[in-house]
């Protein structure tokens, strides 16, 4: 599976974008420069451009999660899609640019489950709890 995160920027305001012209770094094989003249992945935590993946968040193959977004826990993001925007926590996503579909249950639900933290638990209470999650309405009476 490949899943493509904060892929990088590139300048807008430069007269090219071709990174020769502003990066040492030869991705296209040469360069024009010596030193960079751009930050090409800005990892400054607390950026703009960090991203935060959620537990519990399925991505399928290709999608590529753009720098700044942030993924709900529970996200589903459909194959391919390209997510520019935040995703909401239990939501599925897809399409180019990702939009919202639907969400995988109601809201009371899904404060519930966030509520929950499961994804905290240790092993020991995974696997003692493991015969609910085929069963949300159960696994909240129980567990909730």
């Amino acid at each position: 599976m490949q899943v493509i995160i904060g892929g990088g920027e590139h300048p807008s305001d430069f007269v090219s974008t071709h990174p020769a012209f502003y990066s040492p770094s030869e991705q296209a094989g040469f360069t024009f420069v010596s030193q960079s003249h751009f930050t090409e992945y800005p990892t400054i935590e607390g950026s703009t451009y960090q991203v935060i993946v959620g537990h519990d968040v399925w991505m399928g193959n290709r999608v590529i999660v753009m720098n700044g977004v942030r993924v709900g826990h529970g996200a589903i993001i459909g194959a391919g899609a390209l997510l520019t925007r935040d995703a909401e926590p239990y939501g599925i996503y897809a399409g180019i640019p990702a939009r919202l579909l639907r969400h995988r249950f109601d809201e009371p639900t899904r404060r519930a489950l966030l509520a929950s933290a499961w994804w905290e638990k240790d092993w020991d209470w995974l696997r003692a709890h493991a015969h609910l999650f085929p069963d949300v309405e159960r696994f909240l009476s129980e567990v909730a």
